[in-house]
């Protein structure tokens, strides 16, 4: 199905259409929402993940009479999805949610010294004491690969604001991890 098509749905849901065409968006698109969310929420069960990404759908259908078919679905669905994660970050207070950095895996792995799950568990830890807006960009930034430009549409901010914070988040994590004796032979 394409970005055409979502849109072609999308009309027709705001012109009468049946509720079974938003069916379609959300089979269309579960999975990512639940990914996304998923990465956020890291060590939380996942019938909060499910409760969230209901609530993701809920306010998509509730608002699409506002989605601009000038720009892509995908864009508005993504930032939907992080402002529901920001705002059940900051109403639990909870800071758990995990990118994975290949980079820092694949040395540690050479070396022999941890396993791929133990070097995700040290780096959530650090990354979970960073402030929600650098969490917020690492993920989209790192797990789901998204560019400046993308992430720059989805939290409605210029590019170079994002530039900036995605350097002060890098910058605060890799003074973080070189203060900790296990994570010092990677910035020597």
């Amino acid at each position: 199905m394409s970005l055409k098509e979502d849109k072609e749905i999308i009309f027709a849901l705001l012109n009468g259409g049946s509720p079974d065409d938003f069916g379609i968006l959300v089979k269309k698109y579960e999975k990512l929402v639940f990914r996304i969310l998923h990465k956020f929420f890291y060590f939380k069960d996942r019938s909060m993940i499910e409760d969230a990404a209901q609530e993701v759908f809920m306010t998509i259908y509730e608002k699409l009479d506002r989605y601009n078919p000038d720009y892509s679905f995908l864009n508005w669905l993504y930032t939907l999805t992080v402002n529901k994660a920001k705002k059940l970050l900051r109403k639990e207070k909870i800071k758990n949610f995990f990118p994975l950095f290949e980079e820092i895996v694949e040395t540690e792995e050479k070396k022999g010294n941890l396993e791929e799950e133990e070097i995700k568990l040290w780096l959530w830890k650090e990354i979970k004491t960073l402030p929600v807006k650098y969490q917020i960009i690492l993920v989209l930034y790192y797990t789901e690969n998204l560019s400046t430009t993308e992430i720059a549409e989805i939290m409605e901010e210029s590019e170079n604001t994002v530039k900036s914070k995605l350097k002060r988040a890098r910058e605060k994590l890799k003074i973080s991890l070189s203060e900790n004796e296990r994570w010092k032979l990677f910035f020597e």
